[in-house]
């Protein structure tokens, strides 16, 4: 599939895709710079493995102490640089699944309308990668997130719509049309089966 990108073809259009649009893109312009060899995907992936683990622990940093998230982000290396999951797709959603869960506790902290609006555009990563996984779980679970952060809070209901549409503005701001125009390319069927 990637290299089919650099060959001008495209996703759902010229061959099936089962993912989002974004993986194939992401992997030819870096097939462009560096060659279409299978040593440079797996050099990308043992890259974004060490940033998973460097957001990891501080994710870690955010809910326990510093030693013990110090073990949290080396027992990561399990998780991210050891096992390979299902496609090199899911390497970038997770990455950014991850960098906008530290957005997100920056954001608990400080609550900074502009955090909550980063931490959608985001994951707008997530929803191109790859839609119904990465994407829709990682939604439920930060708007689940923003309920209990304003019941902890003891915060009106009015609060969360003040979090949540920021939030789902920063989703939709590229997801929207980059799926709009997918689709009147591409009947549905063949986006999303």
């Amino acid at each position: 599939a990637y290299i089919s990108v650099l060959e001008g073809r495209l996703p759902y259009l010229d061959y099936r895709w089962i993912y989002g649009p974004l993986g194939p893109l992401i992997y030819a312009f870096i097939f462009k710079i560096f060659g279409n060899e299978l040593i440079v995907m797996r050099l990308v992936v043992i890259l974004i493995g060490c940033v998973e683990i460097l957001l990891a622990y501080k994710i870690s940093k955010f809910i326990m102490p510093k030693k013990i998230a110090r073990l949290s982000g080396f027992l990561a290396i399990f998780c991210f640089d050891v096992h390979i999951p299902h496609s090199y797709n899911h390497f970038f959603g997770t990455l950014a699944n991850l960098a906008a869960v530290v957005i997100i506790f920056r954001f608990i902290k400080y609550s900074k309308i502009r955090d909550i609006f980063f931490a959608g555009l985001l994951l707008t990563i997530s929803f191109l990668i790859h839609p119904l996984i990465l994407g829709l779980n990682m939604l439920i679970s930060v708007l689940i997130w923003l309920v209990l952060f304003i019941i902890l809070t003891k915060s009106n209901i009015t609060k969360f719509f003040k979090f949540a549409l920021p939030f789902l503005l920063g989703i939709s701001i590229l997801t929207i049309p980059a799926y709009l125009f997918i689709l009147s390319k591409v009947p549905l069927s063949r986006v999303f089966d």
